[in-house]
């Protein structure tokens, strides 16, 4: 890409705010590695490919959104879009850990004198434990009485977690790990820019588990991942349950576990929601152009208007491609 004349790379950069002139997006402003302040002016259009964190905010920044969040930002409103930041969705899952009596398994591999050989292995021979992936094994399961899968699981030959530094740590004794998260969450959250700064974090707020349908079935998964846990086969491997452990039985107990150890699945999407332009909520058509701005597109995971029921990467991967041969005058390639 480095050698093609049409392209210009700005690594280490950051975008400040779309240009406008009008209704029309004719560039972006953005600071170089060094502070340089930098206009890159559009002969066609402005794509913002910013993510469901981060396109929403900058929009915000240049004029375009709620005109309550725009005026607590003291920015000019430019344009009224009250769906922009809104939406927001997310997987949330939980783990259950369960000791084991091998000690065959990766978090083993990630401790002294192992690991030395795990290093050995990956740097010379690109074999061993440091080319696994994240889990082994996935699959997607119905809720009890249902045909369609709400539940995704997945399941790691080791346990552990991250230190306070973020550094991930094996349990004391040999385990193995499972995850559960809701595929179709019906929770929604928000999230707004929270300074006229680019480099301000935005302000998240993703409700997770804020409505009965996620928390009942917050329960029923983690129940499920146990009962597999406890289930004849796996009992003559395993020895104790090591997270969450015997305390956790009533469902009260099991919602603040969630309440207290899940973590995000790191699927965010639908802060620039795709709708039609009567939608209140939608803020782009479905040739990916924000409602009532000329030649400004948003390519990236923003644009869901509904979580996909998995994995997000393949389905962004398509909009990106959608998007190019929209921006190319393809539309129906």
């Amino acid at each position: 890409m480095k050698n093609r004349q049409n392209l210009t790379i700005a690594t280490e950069a950051l975008a400040q705010r779309v240009l406008l002139e009008g209704k029309k997006a004719v560039g972006i402003e953005y600071k170089d590695k060094k502070g340089n302040t930098h206009q890159a002016k559009a002969s066609r259009e402005v794509v913002l490919s910013a993510g469901a964190y981060n396109s929403p905010p900058l929009l915000e920044i240049s004029g375009i959104g709620n005109p309550d969040v725009l005026d607590e930002l003291g920015v000019e409103v430019k344009h009224e879009l009250r769906g922009v930041g809104e939406n927001l969705q997310d997987h949330l899952q939980i783990w259950v850990q369960q000791a084991v009596k091998t000690k065959k398994c990766i978090s083993e591999d990630g401790k002294f004198p192992r690991v030395v050989w795990a290093v050995l292995q990956y740097m010379f021979a690109k074999k061993g434990p440091l080319t696994m992936p994240a889990c082994n094994v996935g699959g997607f399961v119905p809720n009890e009485g249902a045909e369609r899968p709400i539940f995704q699981i997945h399941f790691t030959p080791g346990a552990g977690g991250m230190d306070e530094h973020g550094k991930m740590v094996g349990t004391p004794d040999p385990g193995v790990n499972s995850t559960v998260c809701t595929v179709r969450p019906t929770s929604r959250g928000s999230i707004h820019a929270r300074s006229i700064d680019p480099k301000a974090f935005p302000k998240i707020i993703h409700n997770y588990l804020s409505t009965e349908h996620d928390r009942d079935l917050a329960i029923e998964g983690f129940k499920m991942l146990r009962k597999i846990f406890q289930s004849e086969g796996f009992q003559a491997h395993s020895t104790y349950e090591i997270l969450p452990g015997d305390s956790v039985q009533t469902d009260a107990e099991i919602l603040d576990f969630w309440r207290r150890d899940a973590m995000s699945v790191y699927h965010p999407v639908g802060s620039s929601k795709m709708g039609s332009a009567d939608d209140p909520t939608a803020v782009v058509d479905n040739e990916l152009r924000v409602h009532g701005i000329e030649s400004l597109r948003i390519a990236d995971a923003s644009i869901f208007p509904l979580l996909p029921s998995g994995n997000t990467h393949a389905p962004t991967v398509a909009v990106a491609e959608r998007a190019a041969d929209l921006i190319l005058g393809n539309p129906t390639a």
